[in-house]
């Protein structure tokens, strides 16, 4: 697949969480670059965007799992109304939802339904802008 040795680049780039990097969302018609936080320990997993009062437009966090699985998210604590967009090993689309902030448990949880090796966050919207998430991928 043309995407995955992009996609090497980008992990073979990645260093500590605190950094910004960039990627790009690529689709048949449109690129769009992002700065994503990396948040490829358990940790950082865990915490993701949780707290967070505002998220600039063009920034997000992007998860990278150890081994591509079948993964989950939730809301709790979360501020702010969310997208996340699950991609394969190769950065190709699998799903997305929008997410909006939990107020009382239980919080819905939203599955990758197939198995991801990364999962990015945005602003809530990102996915209803004239992008077609079914034939994107990312890059660096």
């Amino acid at each position: 697949m043309k995407f995955l040795p992009l996609i090497a680049l980008l992990l073979m780039s990645c260093s500590p969480s605190d950094e910004l990097k960039t990627i790009k969302l690529i689709s048949e018609d449109k690129e769009i670059e992002l700065k994503v936080e990396i948040a490829d320990e358990p940790h950082e997993q865990n915490k993701g965007l949780m707290e967070r009062k505002n998220l600039e437009e063009g920034h997000g966090m992007l998860f990278i799992f150890d081994e591509p699985k079948r993964v989950s998210f939730w809301m709790k604590n979360t501020l702010i109304p969310l997208d996340v967009i699950f991609f394969e090993e190769d950065g190709k689309y699998i799903s997305s939802y929008t997410m909006h902030p939990c107020k009382e448990d239980p919080c819905p949880q939203f599955s990758s339904g197939k198995y991801a090796k990364y999962a990015l966050e945005v602003n809530a919207g990102f996915e209803k802008q004239e992008w077609n998430l079914e034939t994107s991928s990312f890059s660096r």
